[in-house]
């Protein structure tokens, strides 16, 4: 797994390298710690450098100048980044995400996760609506949980009144779990509901979908997606349905 962490060297930044590094600690792989600046000035790879743990003196640190979602969008291209890490910033308690969380979320077409501290190695959350073709969440869920034998709910949030598919689309939800897993059928608002689910159960991360150039365009105004990241506690990873 190739990762890419961003940091703007605060203690946000510093919970995104340390989720960055848990990752590359159980999925292998590289991990690029990137700092981007408006104008680049010599003390930065200084400062960049002090806030690594001794476990990454092996991670490639960059000091980059431009707009940092920009930059950070064409490193991710230009080295074929399976996953970009960003800090939470949880001001005042409101779990929310800053201006660069939300440009690049609203162009990438890479998985982001969006890191929050959180100590212990903990289940993981994966929700669908059940209409995504091939279950990316469940999947990318699934692939995540294995290293450390972590359990998997998928968490759906229907309507008062099922869908007649439903029962079958459950059925190819289960056949993607390992014996471990469980699915768990919410109602009500969906993002709530997810969290609130993941909070139950201490969830180290939750695992959400989101559909193509306009749907992460709207996760920023209110698409369940959006509102999962504004609202969880615990990390969250979002994955893009389409590519453009």
């Amino acid at each position: 797994m190739k990762l890419l962490v961003a940091t703007d060297l605060s203690d946000d930044g510093d919970v995104a390298i340390d989720v960055g590094r848990a990752m590359r600690a159980r999925h292998g792989g590289s991990i690029a710690i990137v700092h981007v600046l408006a104008a680049w000035t010599p003390e930065a790879a200084a400062r960049l450098r002090a806030r690594m743990p001794s476990d990454l003196s092996d991670s490639e640190l960059l000091v980059e100048q431009g707009k940092p979602a920009d930059r950070l969008l064409q490193l991710a291209a230009e080295r074929e980044i399976d996953l970009i890490v960003l800090g939470g910033r949880a001001p005042s308690g409101k779990r929310v995400f800053g201006s660069v969380a939300e440009a690049i979320l609203s162009r990438t077409t890479i998985p982001v996760l969006i890191a929050r501290q959180h100590r212990a190695v903990g289940e993981i959350v994966a929700a669908t609506d059940l209409t995504e073709s091939g279950l990316p969440s469940v999947q990318k869920a699934v692939e995540l949980a294995k290293p450390t034998h972590a359990r998997v709910t998928v968490v759906h949030v229907r309507p008062s009144t099922p869908n007649p598919k439903e029962t079958l689309e459950l059925k190819r939800v289960r056949r993607l779990l390992p014996p471990t897993g469980k699915v768990k059928i919410e109602t009500g608002d969906a993002a709530s509901a997810i969290v609130a689910v993941a909070e139950r159960l201490d969830a180290e991360l939750i695992v959400v979908a989101s559909r193509g150039r306009k749907g992460l365009a709207r996760l920023i105004i209110g698409s369940v997606a959006g509102a999962v990241v504004r609202k969880a506690s615990c990390s969250v990873l979002v994955v893009p349905l389409e590519q453009r």
